[in-house]
């Protein structure tokens, strides 16, 4: 749970503070909007949240890494003044560029644990439907 409120908190500093670079708008608005969607994918499926996957490799805790580090990048920038973050231009897109990285991996590992996920689900549909069969035939036969 103080995941959960940790990634909030962060988030709503990010959409306060996404307009604050101004040569990185729109970079950070797209960024702001893909750690959402992971947000909100996370909070409605409890079948990511039981994942024992994701569990193992600690994506939960990882996530909240990105948008600490996201958060503490902004705050950073937005603190400078114009001049040095003229000349920190550069810098401050390489930044960005790792923390879309680190989405980009993040949301290949919870589709991986999704489509892992269906896939079993798949072998248990598959197995009920063999055993119906069975005792339909059973039953009639």
């Amino acid at each position: 749970m103080d995941l959960a409120l940790s990634v909030a908190d962060g988030l709503r500093e990010i959409y306060d503070l996404r307009d604050a670079i101004r040569r990185q708008r729109s970079g950070n608005r797209k960024t702001y909007l893909r750690m959402m969607e992971i947000y909100v994918e996370l909070g409605m499926s409890e079948s990511l949240q039981s994942n024992p996957t994701l569990q193992r490799t600690g994506a939960i805790e990882r996530f909240t890494k990105v948008v600490n580090t996201f958060y503490q990048r902004l705050r950073k920038y937005h603190d400078m003044r114009w001049r040095d973050r003229f000349f920190k231009r550069a810098a401050m897109e390489k930044e960005r560029e790792i923390v879309m990285d680190e989405i980009d991996r993040f949301l290949r590992m919870v589709n991986l644990a999704s489509n892992i996920a269906v896939i079993n689900g798949q072998a248990v549909a598959s197995t009920n439907a063999a055993r119906l069969f069975a005792k339909l035939e059973h039953i009639h036969g």
